[in-house]
């Protein structure tokens, strides 16, 4: 049976954007492989889209290719770089009032 070891070892071999390995620049965002099915996760650069369309197909083939695989799936997923806004409160809404340190802790004696 396959496992995240064998892919990664697969996508050791397709070239990257820049010629290096996949596995070197960080696109590799998620490997899974569950019940001879591998799931992998690459994340590329959305202003070249042509470009990494032929690496995620590379590198479906090549984990397609992995004794003990017998379905590859890669996705495709693009980075967005942040938009500069209001920061927003870190539980997703504003309402008026703080939220406090609760109410007291009853210890056990």
């Amino acid at each position: 049976m396959a496992n995240e070891a064998d892919v990664l070892k697969a996508l050791e071999r397709v070239p990257g954007p820049g010629g290096a390995p996949l596995t070197t620049g960080g696109a590799v965002s998620g490997i899974n492989v569950t019940g001879g099915k591998a799931f992998v996760s690459i994340v590329g650069d959305p202003s070249q889209p042509q470009l990494w369309e032929a690496i995620r197909r590379a590198a479906e083939e090549a984990v397609g290719r992995v004794a003990g695989v017998d379905k590859a799936i890669v996705t495709l997923t693009a980075e967005r770089a942040q938009q500069p806004g209001p920061a927003q409160p870190a539980h997703g809404h504003s309402h008026g009032h703080s939220h406090g340190p609760g109410p007291p802790r009853r210890v056990a004696a």
